[in-house]
């Protein structure tokens, strides 16, 4: 009686995963955060958000500007940037002005949301992605 329940509970649950699936299939992507001189930015995370706002995601850059982003669904989405400031610096945002980042940012404040940033990705993606960023 006992391998007739377990054998019935395997078809039961193996039906289930038929129907419903596994989830979403799911993307990583990597890729560098760095100014147009080429030199990286080395401090702070890279942040995603689902054009839809349905997923978003976040991973620290390293001191060469690298990231990787894993378990991502397919989709377009904003980039912005986050904790980019000059480590012992506390940014202050009044001192900002069109052409500079304010006092402690390492970036231009435009690139701290993602509807200011102008940064946008497409997932699945080919190869690795570059992410230019000003001061």
């Amino acid at each position: 009686m006992h391998m007739f329940v377990t054998i019935r509970a395997a078809i039961i649950a193996g039906c289930i995963v038929g129907v419903v699936g596994c989830g979403p299939d799911t993307h990583t992507i990597s890729g560098r955060a760095h100014f147009r001189d080429g030199k990286p930015l080395a401090a702070g995370n890279v942040d995603i958000e689902q054009q839809n706002g349905n997923f978003g995601a976040s991973a620290p850059l390293a001191v060469d500007g690298s990231f990787t982003l894993p378990n991502l669904p397919a989709g377009e989405y904003a980039v912005s940037f986050s904790q980019a400031f000059i480590p012992g610096i506390t940014p202050d945002p009044t001192t900002g002005d069109k052409g500079r980042a304010p006092s402690g940012l390492l970036i231009h404040q435009r690139f701290l949301k993602p509807e200011t940033s102008g940064l946008k990705v497409t997932v699945p993606v080919a190869g690795a992605v570059d992410f230019v960023v000003e001061q």
